[in-house]
């Protein structure tokens, strides 16, 4: 997916690269920034981020990077359905985050 999937919509009176309609209709989901979101309503996390594998939504991951205390903090993972191996999964994730932490400098990961 990338910006010209979007451009159709850019003179639309709802649309262009800031409407989640066409992720939805992309990706089968819909993404919602949970902070704006009261706290006992969230399902997923204040700010989840989806984790796609070969272009098919298959987790979310709500996270904090602590940089005072040089740490990356997984508060949340969901797992959706369609994840078959989620110990390789799991796998690749912890590596990723590892990379992650250190992008945002941070030493480590914990909560996973």
């Amino acid at each position: 997916m990338s910006s010209r999937d979007f451009q159709d919509l850019q003179g639309q009176e709802k649309g262009g690269w800031w409407d989640w309609k066409p992720a939805k209709l992309a990706l089968e989901y819909y993404y919602t920034i949970e902070c704006y979101v009261p706290e006992p309503k969230r399902k997923f996390g204040y700010f989840v981020c989806p984790l796609l594998r070969k272009n098919q939504l298959v987790a979310r991951i709500d996270m904090k990077a602590d940089r005072k205390s040089g740490t990356l903090q997984v508060k949340k993972i969901h797992h959706e359905p369609i994840l078959k191996d989620r110990g390789g999964f799991d796998r690749a994730l912890s590596q990723s985050l590892d990379e992650f932490a250190r992008f945002n400098g941070c030493s480590k990961v914990e909560g996973i």
